[in-house]
C-alpha cells in the first residue's frame, strides 16, 4: 500500500488564501455557545449512561435544522428506532414528556402541543434522515453520501464497527 499524504507545502497557497479572505467556516447555529456543528469537526459527547446524551445532541441538531434551512443531517444510532429518535424529538419541541408520548397518555392539552411539534419537524423532515443497519462505517459513510448530510450523528460509537 503506497501512504497518501500532502504536503504543507502543497496546501500552503490554497490555505494561506481562504484564510486571508475573511470569509468564515461554515458552521450550524443551534442555540448554545458551548461547541459548534460544523462540517468536517468531529465532536466527542461522552459522560455516564442516562445522563442525556443523547437528548442533548438530538435537541442542539434539531435546533441546527431549525435555523438552516440548507442543513441536511444523518443519525446513527445504535440503540433506538427511528421512531423512538422521532418521539424524543418530538417531547423536547412540544415540552411534552417523552414518556406520555411512548405510551400514548395523551391529553387534549398534550395533542394540541403536539401538533405544533408535528408542524416543526414536517418543516426539516426531507432533511433528517436516520441511518440503517448495519452500523459499520462504510454503511454510515455511504448513508451520508446518499442523503447529502453535511452533518452526521453516530450514538453509540463503541458499537459501530469499523
Amino acid at each position: 500500500m503506497t501512504p497518501q499524504f500532502q504536503t504543507a507545502a502543497g496546501l500552503l497557497d490554497e490555505w494561506r488564501t481562504d484564510v486571508l479572505s475573511g470569509k468564515p467556516p461554515v458552521t450550524f447555529p443551534h442555540g448554545m455557545d458551548c461547541f459548534e456543528i460544523v462540517p468536517g469537526r468531529i465532536t466527542l459527547i461522552g459522560a455516564p449512561p442516562g445522563t442525556g446524551k443523547t437528548a442533548f445532541v438530538n435537541q442542539r441538531c434539531v435546533e441546527a435544522l431549525r435555523y438552516t434551512d440548507t442543513l441536511r443531517l444523518l443519525i446513527a444510532n445504535v440503540e433506538m428506532s427511528p421512531a423512538a429518535m422521532l418521539e424524543r424529538i418530538l417531547a423536547g419541541i412540544c415540552g411534552v414528556d417523552s414518556e406520555i408520548i411512548r405510551r400514548r397518555e395523551l391529553t387534549e392539552d398534550h395533542r394540541n402541543r403536539l401538533a405544533v411539534g408535528f408542524a416543526t419537524i414536517e418543516s426539516f423532515a426531507d432533511r433528517l434522515a436516520f441511518c440503517e443497519p448495519p452500523f459499520d462505517l462504510e454503511h454510515i459513510a455511504s448513508g451520508i453520501d446518499a442523503h447529502r448530510a453535511a452533518v452526521a450523528v453516530c450514538d453509540y460509537l463503541p458499537r459501530i464497527h469499523p
